[in-house]
């Protein structure tokens, strides 16, 4: 299903992540692993999370995705080794809803670029929510929300 492309602005937002580079292949094995133990860890320190996990992608290149996995909070969380505050960026996005199987988010990527090029904005960093997941609904219905800082 096709969702409407739109510029929104976004606000800072509190998290609690887990930085990684990963090979490619295992970005899924990663991701779960991440929202596991960022959410077990923030449950075991009294607090909750804030939104949906997300994923914030640094870079990446054919081998290897540095990111960084977690969850919005709403209170200060001590850190960990391997867990750290981290904050979703504020600033101009481009937005988009994606429905339906993982594998297809590469088709709603090449929409969000011919609307970026169209728009002549030149694209930074991005991120996506994670608003349920492969263990409770089939991938038709999986939903992930895409935002993508611009200038």
């Amino acid at each position: 299903m096709d969702h409407a492309i739109r510029i929104v602005d976004v606000e800072k937002t509190l998290c609690l992540a887990m930085h990684s580079q990963v090979a490619n292949d295992m970005i899924g094995v990663a991701v779960v692993e991440a929202f596991h133990k960022v959410a077990d860890h923030i449950s075991s320190n009294g607090g909750y999370p804030a939104g949906a996990p997300f994923v914030f992608y640094h870079g990446f290149d054919d081998r290897v995705t540095t990111m960084d996995c977690g969850w919005p909070v709403v209170n200060d969380i001590p850190e960990t080794d391997s867990i750290r505050v981290f904050h979703l960026p504020a600033g101009k996005t481009v937005n988009t809803r994606h429905i339906g199987p993982y594998e297809g988010l590469m088709d709603t990527y090449q929409k969000i670029m011919e609307f970026l090029t169209g728009e002549g904005l030149k694209a930074g960093p991005m991120w996506e929510y994670y608003l349920n997941s492969p263990e409770d609904v089939s991938p038709e219905e999986l939903i992930t929300d895409i935002f993508w800082l611009v200038e």
